[in-house]
């Protein structure tokens, strides 16, 4: 398998330096033959791929990239995260941009929705992942730090028709959390980043970009090895005009880590905050996710959701099977009627 090659991990300006050394070694480039390609000095080359360049400027990059057969778009998006990052945060700047990013979600009717396992008769409340209780234990201590309201807490499994149409914050993979299954479902079509489920329990994640999938990887005891999170924050496909959040985790430690980065890194969103999807992985030593890594961070076209009425195929394809069924019944009921001189038409069945 070659070297990837993949702007959407370029976090830093050495991410930067490394994909571009990537992007030269795969064209089987000289300096002097990409120099002419893409209109730059073969100086300007040279200094892009050994690092001596600081952070390049957006024209040179776009040149670069564009000469190598790259769309630009994603290098931008990349670049435009560096300056981001690079620029001095003091603590009442970041405290604005976190206050900036959780706007939204300070609402009186903001709905935490947590995954619940159901085991039976052992034990009937059902169980909460440890990994999900860290996760909304740590968004519930970060509200508390920055003033927000305290949000409206249930469980996958409970949570009410109307409650749907709340701003929603959902914790937990679709394995756990029917909501999260709801609504990544109906996202789906706007999403490059989602669970892979090749199999009914696959806790795996899937980038249809690269078409790559990425399976956590823990030892027998589950208290080290590696694990995957998930966010998506775009508008609630229930009701556009609220948003979504969700944190989801192929295991609990994916939850748990997204949460944490979510809310001691929230300066790394800034440029996307309005809607985006993201896909993090993390190290698990002694059952505590460590370092946490960014793999994937897109912006999410919002026109996607806007229409209030779009619903997602299986969803259509549901609702015409249930209408034809529904009118099947309606003209079996009538039939009946007719032979047994009723004189009215029978209801059908389960109306």
């Amino acid at each position: 398998m070659g070297v990837r090659i993949n702007p959407d991990q370029v976090h830093s300006r050495e991410d930067l330096i490394k994909q571009l050394e990537r992007l030269f070694a795969a064209g089987g480039w000289s300096f002097d033959r990409l120099a002419n390609a893409a209109g730059l000095s073969s100086a300007t080359i040279h200094s892009l791929i050994d690092g001596k360049t600081n952070i390049p400027r957006k024209k040179t990059l776009e040149k670069f990239v564009e000469a190598c057969g790259e769309d630009p778009e994603p290098w931008l998006a990349a670049l435009a995260r560096i300056y981001q990052l690079a620029k001095p945060h003091t603590a009442q700047t970041r405290s604005r941009q976190s206050r900036a990013f959780w706007r939204e979600f300070s609402k009186p009717n903001l709905t935490v929705v947590v995954g619940l396992h159901q085991l039976g008769r052992w034990e009937p409340s059902g169980l909460i992942g440890v990994g999900c209780a860290f996760a909304l234990s740590e968004l519930q201590q970060y509200f508390v730090r920055i003033g927000a309201p305290s949000p409206v807490i249930t469980y996958g499994d409970r949570i009410k028709g109307a409650e749907r149409r709340h701003p929603l914050i959902l914790i937990g993979g679709p394995d756990s959390n029917g909501i999260t299954d709801e609504v990544m479902q109906r996202l789906s079509s706007s999403l490059s980043l989602g669970f892979s489920r090749r199999s009914p329990h696959d806790v795996s994640l899937h980038d249809s970009q690269t078409d790559q999938i990425y399976a956590p990887e823990l030892q027998p005891r589950g208290d080290e090895g590696t694990d995957y999170g998930l966010v998506v924050k775009t508008k609630n496909p229930f009701n556009p005009q609220v948003p979504v959040l969700v944190i989801a985790g192929s295991f609990g430690y994916g939850s748990w880590a997204a949460a944490r980065h979510l809310t001691e890194a929230t300066d790394e969103f800034a440029p996307l905050y309005a809607s985006f999807e993201c896909l993090l992985g993390t190290e698990v030593v002694d059952r505590t996710p460590q370092a946490i890594n960014i793999l994937a961070l897109r912006k999410l076209d919002q026109a996607m959701t806007d229409d209030p009425l779009r619903e997602d195929a299986r969803y259509s394809d549901r609702r015409q099977a249930e209408v034809s069924h529904f009118s099947q019944a309606q003209g079996v009921a009538r039939i009946r009627a007719l032979i047994a001189g009723a004189g009215h038409e029978e209801k059908p069945p389960g109306s």
